[in-house]
This record gives C-alpha cells, sequence and structure tokens, in this order.
C-alpha cells in the first residue's frame, strides 16, 4: 500500500509541477478590457510574467516580450521571481524521490530511501507554498486595482487558476510522501 501511496504521491508532485511551468509560462496572469482612445472599442490586456498581449477588437493579438524588469509591475516581478524559485526549488525532491522510491533499485538501504522520500516531501511543500503565496498576491493586487476591478473580464486569469492547482498538487504529493516516511518510522 506505502508503495502505490509513494507513486501516487510522485505523480501528484510532477503534475504539480509540469502545470506550475505552463502557468509560469502563458501571459494570463492579469486580464483586464480596456476600451481605445476615440474608437470605443475594447481591447484585452493580458499581462504575464514574461510578456504582455493586446487583443484588439478585430481579434488580432499581438504580443510583446518585456524589455527590462522595470517594465514589469512590481507584484508580477515577484510572482515571477518566486514562481521561478518554486520550479526550480521542485526539481531536486523530484529527481531525490525518483531515487528514493521503493519501486527503484538506485539506493538499496531502507532507512536513507525513507528520508529521501521525507526530504522530497517537505521540498515540494515549500515548492507549493511559493507558488500559492505568488499566485495570491498577484490575485489580490489584481482584485485591489481599481484599473482591474472596474473593467468587466472576458477571460478569466488562467495562469492563477493553474497555480492554485499546480500549489495544490504539490502540497498534496508532499504531504502524502512525508506520510510515507511516518509510515515507515513506525514499523
Amino acid at each position: 500500500m506505502s508503495r502505490i501511496k509513494e507513486i501516487v504521491a510522485i505523480a501528484l508532485a510532477l503534475i504539480g509541477w509540469i502545470i506550475a511551468v505552463v502557468a509560469c509560462v502563458l501571459p494570463m496572469w492579469k486580464v483586464s478590457a480596456v476600451t481605445e482612445a476615440g474608437t470605443g472599442r475594447a481591447q484585452i490586456i493580458w499581462e504575464g510574467l514574461w510578456m504582455s498581449c493586446v487583443t484588439k477588437s478585430t481579434g488580432q493579438r499581438q504580443c510583446t516580450a518585456y524589455d527590462s524588469m522595470e517594465a514589469l509591475p512590481s507584484d508580477l516581478q515577484t510572482a515571477r521571481d518566486m514562481t521561478v524559485i518554486a520550479i526550480i526549488t521542485a526539481l531536486l525532491p523530484l529527481t531525490l524521490s525518483f531515487m528514493g522510491a521503493k519501486c527503484t533499485n538506485c539506493i538499496k538501504d531502507k532507512a536513507l530511501k525513507a528520508k529521501l522520500m521525507m526530504v522530497s516531501g517537505v521540498y515540494f511543500i515549500i515548492s507549493g507554498c511559493l507558488v500559492l503565496i505568488s499566485v495570491s498576491w498577484t490575485r489580490n493586487t489584481t482584485i485591489r486595482d481599481p484599473r482591474m476591478s472596474s473593467t468587466p473580464h472576458t477571460d478569466p486569469e488562467v495562469s492563477l487558476s493553474m497555480g492554485f492547482a499546480a500549489s495544490a498538487l504539490l502540497i498534496t504529493g508532499g504531504v502524502m510522501l512525508c506520510c510515507t516516511y511516518i509510515s515507515w518510522r513506525r514499523r
């Protein structure tokens, strides 16, 4: 049973890591609708961690990468840093959990394998918390921004939703891995 729990935990954390990478890349961290001056046509503005996109009422979309960190709003700068750190932080436990899993033969010592799984679980929890903080912070500033809250949203902030899902999966996988260590210690 603990072997299945480990595999499920590693799979959840891996899926959470992949979703965190996708959320980091997508330009939909902040979405707002703005009316063009003079024409009265609406534009949808997507702000991401790496680029911003403008979709005109004609359906034409133009994306531009941020030239410098100064072009990025401060809340997105923080979210960018924390998300990248979370993604990098999750790489170590992914490697350790594959090495320490009961279904692999990389390490023979059962006590060392159990400790690797515990360390992996803790790092997954830390990574999930970093993603959760970055998306929560961005969501909070979006709600407080009068420009964002006064305009109707046509698209949801997909990256934020994905970030919440990624953090939930990373934390759940980490907790499950920690539980496998606790159950091993009781034997």
